[in-house]
């Protein structure tokens, strides 16, 4: 026996866009095809505190009326704290469970805040857990100090134990969380990367190329440069002693320096080489990223053109020469626990990446590629040593949108199937096997 229906908890939803919300959104466009019949909890988009700081080129209204199927019932659901929205979306699933209408909820985090659901309801029904990030441990955010963070540790501890499964979205992560939670079961714990749509692919179009350019390197998302910026002032600087990251992490990586200042090496070392170049961003610009662009010598080749919609940013990834994926640094010995979502999108395009990584699963998926060059996340000099080999080797280093056959396991629709067999062996008899547990990066 399989299937059933689930409440899927999803703060973010479309129409809000971004990587955030695509998980849920695929999951609700295909988890019906394995048995399972979703209803979502979310966010309103146009009202409380959700919309704070989300203007309306965040919303993405092409994604809700592409991946979301028709009639999906979804309960967009206002509030100005998130307690009450804790308190209402807790309503909504207290009325769904009286009346017979869920089997299972699966609770789709950030916010980590939602975590409490799995004390509340893990007594009466099935709760999965699925953390898109390693929560507490991801060395990415910056806690106050160690006591912070141990707060959020024991709340991580306890909203695992409470779940009927959980699910992180890396090997690494999985493999971090059983080691840090004593008493937290292998057979509990589940592998399920991210992945790309294919549809997505077969109705995006190439974007327009910047005027004049010879070769353009993309990248889509956010720089994290406010994590890199040195502190001004005494105070600001004890502070920053203070923080607390649970990796060992060199946050310059995430930010978009090392990237400038390669770009910069290439255009003073072989200027003939980086004739035409231009350099994309697509995403967030935060005034740390902006800043460090103002001041950077190569300004004028770089086009930050700002967040665009999904369907756009998959135009512009296959209208790229190359695209960029980068992350934090890590010493020797250590590896990353994440994959940026974007990665398995990158890998569909089937364009050039330059891959700025440590050691870790995202690192793994492109090193077995011959279109995709690794450099040091941190280090300026193995960039620009990466970019020029590739503009060297010219456009035939791409290959064909979706012709990669070792991304089958990373399709939306497979990846709803595993999620399919984590529900069914939550509320069947029939679990999950090892190797959907392990998962794959």
């Amino acid at each position: 026996m399989s299937g059933g229906r689930v409440a899927i908890v999803a703060y973010y939803f479309p129409p809000i866009g971004g990587a955030g919300t695509q998980r849920a959104a695929k999951l609700c466009r295909y988890l019906h095809e394995f048995g399972w019949s979703p209803t979502v909890l979310c966010a309103s988009p146009t009202g409380s505190a959700t919309a704070r700081g989300l203007s309306a080129r965040h919303l993405d209204e092409r994604m809700a009326q592409a991946d979301l199927p028709p009639g999906l019932p979804v309960r967009r659901i206002e509030s100005e704290t998130p307690e009450q929205w804790l308190g209402l979306a807790g309503q909504h699933l207290d009325g769904l469970i009286r009346q017979g209408e869920i089997d299972a909820v699966l609770v789709t985090m950030s916010p980590f805040w939602l975590a409490p659901l799995a004390h509340r309801y893990g007594p009466q029904l099935p709760i999965v857990l699925d953390l898109r990030d390693p929560w507490a441990l991801d060395g990415v955010p910056t806690y106050r100090h160690w006591f912070q963070w141990r707060q959020d540790f024991k709340r991580m501890g306890r909203a695992l134990r409470s779940a009927r499964a959980v699910v992180m979205n890396t090997p690494e992560a999985r493999t971090a969380a059983l080691r840090a939670f004593a008493g937290l079961e292998d057979a509990r714990v589940h592998a399920i990367p991210n992945g790309f749509d294919r549809a997505d692919f077969e109705v995006a179009r190439a974007g327009q190329r910047p005027d004049n350019a010879r070769f353009t390197l993309v990248h889509t998302g956010t720089f994290l440069t406010r994590q890199a910026v040195v502190p001004r002032g005494t105070l600001a600087r004890l502070k920053r002693r203070l923080h607390y990251r649970p990796e060992p992490i060199r946050p310059i990586g995430r930010s978009i320096g090392p990237v400038l200042e390669a770009i910069g090496l290439l255009r003073h070392q072989q200027p003939a080489l980086m004739e035409g170049f231009r350099f994309v961003h697509v995403g967030n610009l935060d005034e740390a990223t902006k800043a460090w662009i103002d001041r950077s010598p190569s300004r004028e080749v770089v086009d930050a053109v700002g967040y665009l919609p999904h369907e756009q940013t998959v135009g512009v990834m296959l209208g790229a020469d190359a695209l960029f994926l980068h992350l934090h640094g890590l010493p020797p010995g250590h590896r990353a626990r994440i994959v940026p979502g974007k990665t398995y999108e990158y890998l569909a395009s089937g364009r050039p990446i330059l891959g700025a990584l440590p050691e870790g699963d995202a690192r793994d998926l492109l090193s077995s590629r011959s279109r995709c060059v690794l450099a040091d996340p941190c280090e300026p000099a193995s960039i620009a040593r990466a970019l020029a080999e590739l503009i060297e080797r010219g456009p035939g280093l791409g290959i064909a949108p979706l012709s990669d056959a070792g991304l089958a396991p990373y399709d939306r629709r497979e990846i709803a199937r595993r999620f399919s067999q984590v529900l069914d062996g939550c509320v069947h008899a029939d679990g999950p096997s090892a190797s959907v547990r392990a998962g794959l990066p």
